[in-house]
């Protein structure tokens, strides 16, 4: 009697013993062959990889060498990728959750020295390669197997480094020492050490192009993507990101005019591209820092490029949204700070609504005192104007400008100008006559006092927008215009 009691104890653990032994090997094969099959199904990429461990308590998957390659279903289809990475980990997955809500569940994911390389571009991918290395590491991820965009995490980081990529027109280089992305329902989205690279020289890159455009050098060390929400993006389709910030951006522009326009270029003023885009959005707060912006341009007649640069550049704006039942209701204003060559002080305003459809706008803002041969570099070269001496004590400016003109007016408090002409060489033979016609210019158009007081002359801003160039130029030209007509230029 005593023997068949302890043989009905002992069966509970030979069968324990038995499953121990058995089941394990039975499992990992079976799940073993269900991860190859379910790999080889897929159409869009292939895998291959070296090993692949299962471990069954916890569940943990791992592929050592896994290489992945994009399947080019269609023309359409994805760009042309390649990834090699040394081990890819998916580690504490949950039985229970996949058995009873068909759900699949892990504690983390983990990849680490990841390379990246887009080859093939898509129609309308923007870069014809890219290479990167990749990291990545998610924490409690959770998505039910009918409903992808349902996932949830706790955690997760991202890095993108080493990042480089050309772009498809083959004028330009983008490179990026990392992109990170962390957080959970919101993201943090950081790009280090942006820049964007020419692949031509200065006086090379308009030829190549065949027609007129500017030559951008742009390093940006720092851009801050704070409170992504993540769920708003991804079921509504609709961006939703807390600030935007920019840190120490430097641009260089250049733009050779000897080169012809293209008679097809349209520029599109920033209103209407936000106003029409596709996606809906809103960004609580820009800002820009210790920003600086260089502009060069070679006249037709020119021995140099002229000059101007601006910097200390800061600005704020809030409240940015293309979507018509936002609070805003299209309004956005931006407050904008920084020095002229390095001296004069700028503050400017601008006011546009988004939903203007003649796209209206009003920028208005004062230039500080300065001393004005410090803009040789631009006038020399542009206005073929020699400023000898010259203090401006101020400049204040308002404007009101649309799809096609600006208006609005002008004060230049400024005293002892003495300028003269740059007198052209092209014709020796005229260069007599010209010298007269410059002396009496010189003596007579431009004035040398313009104080407050009964001589005091207001200038007049009316500029016809050149629709072939940006939304620069025609601020530049709109301003200019007022000090051509202050001073008779």
């Amino acid at each position: 009697m005593k023997l068949k009691y302890f043989l009905w104890l002992l069966l509970p653990v030979v069968f324990s013993l038995l499953i121990y032994i058995f089941l394990p090997p039975v499992l990992e094969s079976y799940l073993r062959e269900t991860i190859t099959e379910k790999l080889k199904e897929n159409k869009v990429v292939s895998l291959d990889y070296d090993e692949l461990s299962i471990n069954l308590l916890p569940l943990t998957i791992s592929f050592k060498n896994l290489g992945l390659t994009t399947n080019q279903v269609n023309q359409d289809s994805l760009p042309h990728i390649t990834a090699q990475f040394p081990e890819i980990k998916i580690s504490g997955i949950s039985y229970s959750a996949y058995i009873l809500d068909k759900t699949f569940s892990a504690k983390q994911i983990s990849i680490e020295r990841g390379k990246v390389q887009v080859s093939k571009r898509k129609k309308h991918f923007p870069v014809d390669s890219l290479n990167a290395l990749l990291a990545f590491h998610v924490k409690d991820l959770s998505f039910p197997k009918n409903d992808l965009k349902a996932f949830s995490f706790d955690d997760h980081e991202i890095r993108l480094s080493q990042i480089s990529a050309k772009t498809v027109d083959g004028f330009y280089q983008l490179n990026f020492e990392e992109i990170k992305s962390n957080g959970a329902k919101k993201l943090d989205l950081s790009f280090k050490n942006f820049k964007l690279i020419p692949q031509y020289p200065r006086y090379e890159f308009s030829r190549k192009k065949g027609f007129q455009t500017d030559r951008s050098e742009v390093l940006i060390p720092a851009i801050s993507i704070h409170q992504i929400h993540l769920d708003s993006l991804l079921n509504q389709h609709y961006f939703h990101a807390s600030a935007i910030s920019m840190d120490s951006m430097q641009v260089n522009l250049f733009r050779d005019k000897n080169v012809p326009m293209n008679p097809d270029r349209f520029v599109v003023l920033p209103q209407q591209i936000i106003r029409e885009m596709s996606l809906k959005f809103t960004i609580d707060s820009i800002s820009l820092s210790n920003g600086m912006v260089t502009y060069e341009e070679l006249k037709p007649d020119g021995k140099a490029p002229g000059k101007v640069f601006f910097d200390g550049l800061n600005a704020t704006s809030h409240a940015l949204s293309n979507d018509p039942n936002h609070f805003s209701n299209g309004q956005l204003d931006i407050k904008a700070s920084g020095n002229l060559m390095g001296k004069g002080s700028v503050t400017a305003d601008f006011h546009f609504n988004i939903f203007r459809e003649d796209n209206q706008f009003n920028f208005k803002g004062t230039i500080g005192e300065m001393y004005l041969p410090q803009l040789n570099p631009m006038v020399e070269n542009v206005a073929f104007v020699h400023l000898k001496s010259g203090q401006m004590k101020k400049m204040e400016f308002s404007v009101t400008a649309n799809e096609n003109f600006s208006i609005g007016n002008l004060n230049f408090y400024y005293h002892d100008l003495h300028a003269s002409m740059i007198h052209p060489k092209k014709n020796e033979n005229a260069n007599f006559f010209k010298k007269i016609i410059f002396d009496l210019m010189e003596t007579l158009i431009i004035p040398k006092e313009n104080i407050a007081g009964k001589k005091f002359r207001k200038g007049t801003i009316k500029f016809n927008r050149d629709k072939q160039k940006s939304i620069v130029n025609y601020w530049w030209k709109s301003i200019f215009s007022g000090i051509q007509s202050t001073v008779g230029l």
